[in-house]
């Protein structure tokens, strides 16, 4: 017999967070130390409720909490108690944020995929990400 906490349910995540107890002001009104402290409790909230944000290294700490307070904690996902939920920091804007991905995290059998199946596709050069926090994300293996 299946339980309340067993059901999917859709949540906004910025509501979780705030559950959380994390509160989170507009990027702008945070310094830089403050942001990169506030960023780490909010993937550690997340983390708690089993979402696993992933692809981040293309992003300073400032870029990427802007990122999830405007567009990815405002977003409703399906949450279920028992799955995990990766958000790839890539998938944003009007492409999805392929050229991102491409750039910065795709494998080369991966590009000359994408490049076969999109031959008019013009490939970005490979590029290594300037930052290094993914690995410090618990719960990343193996990419989103």
């Amino acid at each position: 017999m299946k339980t309340k906490t067993d059901r999917w349910r859709e949540e906004v995540l910025f509501d979780l967070v705030k559950e959380a107890g994390v509160e989170l002001p507009r990027p702008e009104e945070l310094d830089d130390k403050v942001l990169s402290a506030r960023l780490w409790e909010v993937i550690h909230a997340l983390l708690a409720k089993s979402i696993i944000i992933c692809n981040t290294d293309h992003l300073d700490d400032r870029e990427l909490y802007t990122l999830l307070w405007k567009e990815f904690l405002r977003e409703e996902y399906v949450i279920s108690p028992n799955d995990v939920l990766h958000l790839d920091m890539t998938r944003t804007g009007p492409d999805d944020g392929m050229p991102i991905y491409l750039t910065y995290y795709a494998t080369e059998p991966q590009r000359e995929l994408y490049s076969a199946i999109h031959p008019d596709f013009k490939m970005p050069d490979h590029v290594e990400p300037p930052r290094r926090r993914d690995h410090l994300i618990p719960g990343r293996r193996g990419g989103c």
